[in-house]
């Protein structure tokens, strides 16, 4: 078994590759979280590098802020959860080259992001392609106008 100082090395050499494989990294809290600044198309992203006390024998947690639309991410759209990396990551991975990994994805192919979007509109994502639509319903006395608008 690992003893607490083993530990606590690779959990600094982790957070040491973290900073060398990602510009902008920043402490939040001292060995706990960090937070990485990109831009992924127009937009501003921050991606927060949480650390439970158990790693690096278990998965860093990571946020992203705004909220987004991708496949790697949960349903609410703040937490990176399919990033390969992530879903295959033990004490020997990599952190740093891990969230390179998830941010050059997103500046791949720049996520929507879902704060912005307003109720009446519905995100499909195919592959690497974003399909919205929007359905207008106007009711009129005796009469329903609907309008639907696709584009990509």
């Amino acid at each position: 078994m690992y003893n607490q100082e083993d530990l606590q090395q690779e959990r600094w050499r982790q957070i040491n590759t973290l900073k060398i494989f990602n510009d902008n990294v920043s402490q939040v809290t001292d060995n706990a979280e960090y937070k990485v600044d990109f831009s992924s198309g127009p937009n501003k992203f921050s991606l927060n590098v949480i650390l439970t006390p158990d790693f690096p024998m278990v998965r860093p947690i990571l946020k992203i802020s705004p909220s987004i639309n991708h496949l790697w991410v949960n349903a609410s759209g703040d937490e990176i959860i399919n990033a390969p990396g992530l879903l295959n990551f033990t004490r020997h991975s990599d952190l740093g080259r891990v969230v390179q990994a998830v941010i050059r994805e997103l500046q791949r192919r720049p996520p929507l992001i879902t704060s912005h979007v307003p109720n009446n509109v519905s995100i499909l994502y195919y592959g690497c392609y974003f399909l919205m639509y929007y359905a207008f319903i106007k009711i009129g006395q005796n009469n329903a106008d609907v309008s639907v608008i696709l584009f990509q």
